[in-house]
């Protein structure tokens, strides 16, 4: 099998996926729907959560494109009174696969692992698509 057709059975296989919580089959996720999928995963975050999470991240995806820019980020950063160190160490544990784009799942993983930890009062080092109505 070749790449190209790899690559087609994992858009289908991904379609499939999606529309399994596009329960009104309207191609975008609601925010009951994404809660949906939320709690399907074992998580159960309250509206608010979901929220929160959604604008924070729509907040710097300013090209709508359901990923962040690593760099327009930094760039963003530069006018707020983080040090550009920890900013950056910030940017690299947000992009886990280190890609230079930030999903809108890898910014959730990095804000959920972080409130697990400050809940647990575990301080360590950080680990190195839609309508969101």
């Amino acid at each position: 099998m070749d790449v190209t057709e790899q690559a087609r059975k994992d858009v289908e296989a991904l379609k499939a996926i999606f529309d399994q919580f596009d329960v009104n089959h309207d191609g975008r996720l609601s925010l009951k729907e994404i809660i949906t999928c939320y709690r399907r995963f074992g998580q159960n975050p309250t509206e608010e959560e979901v929220t929160k999470r959604m604008s924070a991240f729509r907040a710097f995806d300013v090209y709508a494109k359901g990923s962040i820019k690593a760099s327009d980020l930094a760039k963003a950063l530069e006018f707020t009174e983080v040090d550009p160190d920890e900013a950056a160490n910030f940017i690299q544990d947000l992009d886990i696969d280190g890609d230079g784009n930030i999903t809108y799942d890898e910014f959730t993983k990095h804000i959920s692992d972080s409130i697990v930890r400050e809940a647990l009062g575990v301080k360590s080092e950080p680990k190195a698509p839609e309508d969101m109505e």
